[in-house]
């Protein structure tokens, strides 16, 4: 990699191993080769993650960095998905990939070489999402295409696309075996969440605040009232629900009477753009309820240390 800049930017970079690594937290420790970098006069921090780590992480990771050695961090890998190379470079953080690009802008270096890129995308598709999700509960350690369409019910082709998402995301959860194709994850339960969930959405379509309460068979425990299922927190004055989009039709939503932001409604129906059959099929599935919370509704502690038990409790493997 100093070889590759040193060809590139024609500027002999002086490096040296990091030795002053007491101060940092294990896990950075651990999970980091670093190296101190001297280029154009400038000292540098150069950190290389020993496995894939989110962009989430990254962004914490590469600040505390930043802040305990008080030098520039630049954070190197073998390869970047296009989603984290956007967001680092929209935000400015320093980054190195090794024999493609440069992006150091402590320095005034921004260089890139044109590589074949697939579809740029930040956020997955629901059907995405969903497989995902059921990779997490079934635990796949290795399913292949036309085995993920039949579990999750839909065409091959359909499953293709999604693959082709996770490829587009660089999150390697996809190979290649002859012709085919198979999603193959080794880690646990909890890395492979950590893993997408930079990538995950907002499984909510619509609100519906209701004034006066309704009874179908359709309706099952979702948000607040789908968290309270799963762990210890109470509930509110009045229950959330969830509907598919075509329940949502069926049972005319849009024509009934919602009450005014900030009242007090009888009941609430959120229209899910996907449900995962779940337990006794009465409640959302628990990531999926713990991804339908709120950022407002997050505000509350009570209702982060119950997001916390369901994470410690459905990622456990």
């Amino acid at each position: 990699m100093f070889d590759y800049l040193d060809k590139l930017l024609h500027i002999k970079a002086e490096v040296a191993e990091f030795t002053q690594t007491d101060s940092l937290p294990l896990y950075i420790r651990n999970n980091y080769i670093f190296n101190v970098m001297k280029l154009a006069g400038v000292e540098c921090l150069v950190a290389k993650p020993k496995e894939n780590v989110n962009f989430a992480a990254l962004r914490k990771q590469q600040m505390l960095l930043k802040n305990e050695t008080g030098m520039e961090c630049v954070l190197c890998f073998e390869k970047l998905n296009q989603y984290a190379k956007n967001k680092m470079t929209a935000e400015g953080m320093p980054f190195i990939i090794e024999a493609k690009q440069v992006y150091m802008p402590f320095l005034g270096i921004a260089i890139g070489q044109h590589d074949r890129q697939l579809t740029e995308i930040g956020k997955i598709s629901f059907l995405t999402q969903k497989l995902l999700l059921t990779a997490i509960y079934q635990h796949w350690s290795k399913v292949f295409l036309f085995e993920a369409a039949g579990l999750l019910k839909v065409s091959d082709m359909s499953i293709s696309r999604s693959f082709d998402e996770l490829e587009a995301l660089g999150l390697s959860l996809i190979a290649r075996e002859g012709k085919g194709r198979c999603f193959m994850w080794n880690g646990s339960k909890r890395q492979l969440w950590d893993l997408a969930f930079s990538f995950l959405c907002d499984p909510v379509n619509k609100t519906f605040s209701l004034a006066t309460g309704i009874d179908d068979k359709r309706l099952i425990l979702s948000g607040i009232s789908a968290l309270c299922h799963y762990s210890m927190l109470a509930d509110n004055v009045y229950q959330t629900f969830a509907v598919t989009k075509a329940a949502a039709r069926e049972m005319q939503l849009n024509k009934q009477v919602c009450v005014p932001t900030g009242e007090v409604p009888a009941m609430v129906i959120q229209v899910l753009h996907y449900n995962i059959p779940f337990d006794d099929g009465k409640v959302i599935d628990p990531l999926t309820a713990v991804l339908s919370i709120t950022q407002a509704e997050k505000s509350d502690p009570r209702v982060e240390v119950a997001i916390d038990e369901i994470l410690e409790e459905y990622l456990s493997d």
